[in-house]
């Protein structure tokens, strides 16, 4: 588990280097054929609020990473990708995370956390319990 949590910190990272230089598009850490680590740009945030890393031409969009489905054809815009959602009540598996602007990157911890989501979401995948 340690090679894996240390792959993903530094998939963060450099994809937080990646996006800050481009100012747009996401990147995709594939787990399975039906779930991976995205991390993008997402719409919504205090323009103001210097903990997070903003765009630099409108700054509402700030760097984010969740995991999300990975069958959406477009992968250009992470607000456009689907969570596992329970189709009865509608509620989506929330994973996402904000990228802090003074570490640009995330934690052991953080890492370890979106494996346990990763394998606790393909398991209610595979019984059915959310859809993709």
């Amino acid at each position: 588990m340690k090679d894996e949590t240390k792959r993903i910190v530094d998939f963060v990272t450099e994809s937080v280097k990646w996006l800050e230089e481009k100012q747009e598009g996401c990147c995709e850490f594939r787990f399975d054929n039906n779930l991976s680590l995205f991390v993008g740009w997402q719409e919504g945030y205090d323009e103001e609020d210097s903990d997070y890393i903003h765009a630099k031409d409108d700054k509402g969009w700030c760097i984010v990473a969740g995991i999300k489905s990975n069958h959406e054809y477009l992968k250009t815009d992470f607000d456009w990708l689907t969570a596992p959602y329970d189709e009865k009540s509608g509620e989506v598996w929330d994973t996402e995370i904000t990228i802090d602007s003074q570490t640009k990157t995330i934690d052991d911890e953080t890492a370890e956390y979106f494996i346990k989501e990763y394998l606790e979401m393909k398991e209610a995948l595979k019984n059915g319990e959310v859809k993709i």
